[in-house]
């Protein structure tokens, strides 16, 4: 038996990947306004290539759907449905009629991610939901790979995340529309979101200008 590194499959295979995961989306996404605004503009009027990190953190979370998939079968959840609301697109997973959120963490670390439960909160707001499941699949944890967290919002709460999506939106339209990145918030003072920046392929164009 001959075992040699790489493939001369690698390159096909990378190709139908990159076709798959790298269409362009139109509208104005839920994913658009959780993270940085700015980058999410500038992919909008300047997309770069997509490389291999981009396509494991595709595959990754298209398994979790697949999974949901097998489960609407027997009538238990709906897998990726699409629903718009004030011009807002949200891609949502539904398991017995609540928005549940599912997530791959490869490190140790199970603390909430406040922009996992900042998604689920839109996606409860779209709904009229006032319970949502955000479920992390720890990969490395054999002993408790499952962490499950019931997040509830109370009628006003959900009213506030309503304007708060509208809100972002225009944001992000505004700066599509004027085709100015910089006129749409960023994440660099955000000590929550900055680890952002290290993976943005826009970040030296936008560390360049004071803001």
């Amino acid at each position: 038996m001959l075992i040699e590194e790489g493939s001369p499959y690698r390159e096909k295979l990378l190709k139908l990947l990159e076709e798959e995961y790298a269409q362009e989306r139109e509208g104005t996404h839920v994913s658009d306004l959780i993270l940085c605004i700015r980058e999410q503009v500038f992919r909008k009027l300047e997309p770069r290539a997509i490389d291999e990190r981009d396509l494991v953190s595709y595959a990754l979370g298209e398994g979790a759907h697949v999974a949901l998939q097998r489960l609407a079968e027997k009538g238990s959840a709906i897998a990726e449905r699409e629903i718009t609301v004030d011009g807002v697109i949200g891609t949502i997973d539904l398991f017995d009629g609540v928005p549940i959120e599912i997530k791959t963490i490869r490190s140790d670390d199970d603390s909430v991610r406040p922009f996992h439960v900042t998604q689920l909160k839109y996606y409860m707001a779209m709904t009229n939901s006032n319970v949502g499941i955000l479920l992390y699949l720890m990969v490395n944890n054999r002993g408790r790979p499952f962490r499950f967290r019931t997040i509830t919002l109370n009628d006003s709460e959900l009213a506030e995340v309503k304007k708060e999506i509208e809100n972002r939106a225009k944001l992000f339209n505004d700066a599509v529309s004027s085709k100015n990145p910089f006129a749409a918030p960023h994440v660099k003072k955000n000590l929550n979101l900055v680890w952002k920046c290290s993976y943005c392929k826009y970040s030296q164009k936008c560390w360049s200008r004071e803001d």
